[in-house]
């Protein structure tokens, strides 16, 4: 902006500045007759025009795009996501792509971005969903990001499970083998100790049987040496 038409006794910058002390600054040092046809001092809006050469901005170099772009002979977001797909040449992309969504009328001015921080509106104004150009880029290259970081992820966790799939799976066949043979051994003991167990309940019940045989035995023998008497 141009400080040609601030009076000779301009405020300096201010200190510690204050939305009113910005505003008077702005309003000293501000030439109302900048970029005419840009810059609108009343409603103090600034609409650059992308065929003025002192206008950073441009429209997508994508000839059927409409989506303005930060800097000269550059693709939008979408436009360089599809050129990267599609292999093509710079010069031929843009020559023959037409973006698959629907177009705005070029330099129609809804009104400033509706973006506020800290009780300032962003003054560029809007292209799409109420944001303006560099923020609607700002806005796609994040959701391509965060989408190219889920792919990185999920990438990462199938390598990683395949990394300790391999590591541990000779490990894990190996212990289940020695398992079963435990497993195996302890069921033949049980085996051993149950056949031994019912020897034993069969022994206990013969001898006493033969116990009870011999105390009957042994009444009869008391009975007939006392009738004898």
């Amino acid at each position: 902006m141009s400080t040609a038409g601030a009076p000779a006794g301009a405020l300096s910058a201010p200190a510690k500045a204050t939305k009113k002390s910005w505003e008077t600054w702005l309003r000293a040092h501000i030439d109302p007759a900048w970029r005419p046809g840009e810059w609108d001092s009343v409603r103090w809006l600034f609409t650059g025009d992308l065929d003025n050469p002192r206008t950073s901005s441009s429209r997508c170099r994508t000839r059927r795009c409409d989506v303005i772009v930060r800097a000269q002979e550059t693709f939008c977001t979408h436009c360089s996501d599809q050129r990267r797909k599609s292999g093509l040449p710079r010069e031929e992309f843009a020559a023959f792509f037409t973006p698959a969504r629907s177009r705005s009328l070029p330099l129609t001015v809804v009104g400033p971005c509706t973006l506020t921080r800290d009780g300032v509106q962003c003054v560029r104004p809007q292209v799409s969903g109420g944001l303006c150009a560099e923020l609607e880029n700002a806005r796609q290259e994040i959701r391509s990001l965060r989408q190219e970081r889920d792919r990185l992820r999920d990438a990462m966790r199938h390598q990683l499970g395949q990394q300790l799939d391999s590591l541990i799976t000779p490990d894990l066949a190996n212990r289940v083998d020695e398992l079963t043979h435990h497993n195996h051994q302890l069921a033949d003991q049980l085996q051993r100790a149950t056949d031994e167990n019912t020897a034993l309940h069969a022994r206990a019940n013969s001898l006493e049987q033969d116990l009870a045989a011999a105390r009957t035995g042994l009444r009869r023998m008391i009975r007939s040496e006392n009738t004898a008497r």
